[in-house]
């Protein structure tokens, strides 16, 4: 293997805890429109900082090993003889992929933390003063968020009216439908239960919706 191969493998094999971050936090958090090079960039101040926390972080499995293997990445930074730094990684690299291991799960139980506390209204609420940004993309996405597993009254265009808990709704600006759970349909001047346990509804065909208060819900019988 070619100097230039290895020294590539290094900065992916770096590249890779941040990736995770970024793309858990997605998973949990809206996602909102990025470029590549957003992305690339999220990811790389992702990875510094976990290895920050890592390097500092005296208690955690394998240290007196995770030492010696971040003065051997210092050593193949500054040595010129490559071919015993090459040798060395043979000889440990079961415990070079252990501790990569453990830097990959930090970074997986970090994202996790990190959106579980970004979601909290406390949080939000804090960030948005500050920044004087919303968390949501749009009003929209606001709105479904905060009606998720609420009971609602959905009126469709041709006054067809649905009444059910909205168990599903749009997280980014592309996606454009809700699930209405143990829905019942307006006929008559009163609501019937459906035989379906749930429906997709298209927001685009949408004309209004109400959110019932809790104490309307827990009351109103259905």
């Amino acid at each position: 293997m070619d100097l230039f191969s290895f020294n590539t493998i290094i900065l992916i094999l770096f590249y890779v805890p941040g990736y995770i971050f970024i793309h858990t936090v997605d998973y949990f958090l809206l996602k909102r429109e990025k470029t590549q090079f957003e992305i690339t960039i999220q990811g790389l101040l992702a990875s510094v900082c976990l290895l920050i926390f890592f390097v500092i972080w005296p208690y955690q499995p394998f240290n007196a090993k995770k030492e010696f293997i971040l003065q051997f990445l210092l050593s193949f930074i500054s040595s010129k003889d490559k071919e015993v730094l090459f040798t060395n990684i043979s000889h440990n690299i079961k415990y070079i992929g252990i501790i990569y291991f453990l830097l990959c799960l930090y970074s997986f139980v970090f994202s996790v933390f990190y959106s579980l506390i970004r979601r909290t209204k406390l949080i939000s609420f804090i960030i948005q003063c500050v920044t004087k940004r919303d968390y949501f993309q749009s009003v929209f996405l606001r709105f479904f968020h905060e009606s998720i597993n609420k009971m609602a009254i959905v009126t469709l265009d041709g006054n067809v009216k649905y009444w059910g808990y909205i168990v599903g709704s749009p997280d980014n600006e592309q996606s454009n439908h809700i699930i209405l759970y143990n829905p019942l349909v307006f006929d008559k001047k009163k609501f019937i239960q459906l035989q379906a346990e749930k429906i997709l509804i298209d927001t685009n065909k949408i004309k209004l919706i109400e959110v019932l208060p809790k104490e309307e819900e827990n009351g109103k019988q259905r």
